[in-house]
């Protein structure tokens, strides 16, 4: 009988590794399929923006700002934007969303929340010999912490700058 009990014991021994195995395998292609549709489901989501240079009329002087704005339908928790270096276009410093103490040239700034539709605005400073061909690089995320960095172009008004009053 002792004999009977070892191939019983043996069997149900070969049938619990087998079940961990499958179990094992049933898991990691759960979390595969997971990650294929995280990743499906932040494809769909990159953020899309517009950006325009506007200016002002002011007392003495013109000044311009940077109006980035939502297009697409998911609200971002946090937008991070990056101006190329050596294009001839700043921030300026003390704004909302500018770093205290950033030296100059100020090539960075912050904002959100972010909802469709809504934007950011922040005051720049244009050299003399500025680039019209600029792309801002936005680096942006939401709530669940999907993370995007989106290449926007800045559009200038052709000819002269549209003017705000």
């Amino acid at each position: 009988m002792s004999g009977w009990a070892l191939a019983v014991s043996f069997l149900a021994l070969v049938v619990s590794l087998a079940a961990a195995w499958f179990a094992y395998e049933q898991k990691e292609a759960a979390t595969a399929t997971l990650k294929v549709e995280s990743d499906r489901l932040t494809d769909e989501r990159t953020p899309s923006f517009t950006a325009d240079v506007v200016t002002h009329d002011g007392d003495r002087s013109q000044w311009h700002r940077i109006i980035l704005t939502l297009e697409s339908q998911w609200a971002l928790a946090k937008v991070h934007v990056k101006l190329p270096e050596h294009h001839g276009i700043s921030f300026t410093s003390d704004q909302r969303g500018i770093t205290a103490g950033t030296p100059s040239p100020i090539l960075t700034a912050d904002g959100g929340p972010l909802t469709a539709g809504r934007d950011l605005s922040w005051r720049i400073a244009l050299d003399e010999q500025y680039s019209r061909n600029v792309r801002l690089q936005v680096l942006c995320s939401d709530r669940d912490g999907r993370h995007w960095t989106v290449s926007v172009p800045l559009t200038f008004p052709k000819g002269r700058f549209k003017i705000i009053v």
